[in-house]
């Protein structure tokens, strides 16, 4: 197929109807395909049971509302997309970032904050398909922009269990370590869960500067299942990006 043909097919190529414009959904001319794309990838139901909420860029540099930037992406210009994944890089639900004050994800949830309004936006499908007994059996897992203590206690009250870090400016019990302290390799990371606490204690590696080694120190079993288990996002995200064809065109 030549360049030209090629061209002229894309630019043919529709995804709604003029009669499906909705002047408060932003992404209204994809979001035909986006819930059917959704009710695929739900058929088969939450079969994992450690689930990851965190955000996604698509590369994209044409004019429109939607563009993000972002500078700690490796793709920093592009559409945001919210996404719901297991922890081995299977996507569950996913919807398109359309501003902060965003209708279309409900009236109910416009009170919370963007990070809690996301969560529960990407959880609706897992809350309103299974009993409180089954929800006991799945653990979420998120990053400091939606954890809040007050999501926490909500989704605790509806029987799911989380874990996130937390910026230090939305908790008042704060335990700070000394700067010489063997555990710190890096800058220190808070921790909220309705999961587990301080114990059991999980041995890890960390690099110790006194004996310029890694050695093992005993740390809280939060911040061990984190770290296996909240990377399924990012992990979809690079595989997503290593499938991507590349279509070069004059600009």
């Amino acid at each position: 197929m030549s360049r030209n043909r090629f061209r002229e097919i894309k630019s043919k190529i529709k995804f709604s109807k003029t009669e499906d414009a909705n002047d408060k959904d932003k992404a209204w001319k994809v979001r035909k395909t986006l819930n059917l794309f959704r009710q695929n990838i739900q058929q088969f139901g939450f079969f994992s049971t450690a689930l990851s909420v965190d955000e996604m860029m698509v590369r994209f540099f044409a004019r429109t509302g939607l563009k993000q930037y972002l500078p700690c992406k490796p793709d920093r210009y592009g559409i945001k997309l919210w996404g719901l994944c297991a922890a081995n890089g299977y996507l569950f639900n996913l919807d398109v970032y359309c501003g902060k004050n965003d209708p279309s994800i409900g009236i109910n949830l416009l009170a919370c904050a963007l990070g809690s309004r996301v969560v529960l936006q990407m959880i609706n499908p897992l809350l309103n398909g299974l009993s409180r007994k089954k929800l006991s059996d799945y653990h979420l897992y998120f990053d400091n922009f939606f954890t809040r203590p007050d999501l926490l206690i909500r989704l605790h009250k509806c029987g799911l269990r989380s874990t996130g870090t937390v910026r230090k400016d939305r908790v008042k019990e704060k335990h700070e370590f000394a700067k010489n302290d063997p555990v710190i390799d890096s800058k220190q990371v808070s921790i909220l869960s309705t999961a587990c606490g301080i114990t059991p204690i999980t041995p890890v590696k960390r690099f110790s500067r006194a004996a310029q080694e890694r050695i093992e120190l005993g740390f809280s079993r939060a911040f061990s299942l984190y770290n296996n288990y909240m990377g399924g996002v990012d992990l979809h995200d690079f595989r997503c990006k290593k499938a991507s064809p590349s279509i070069t065109s004059k600009k």
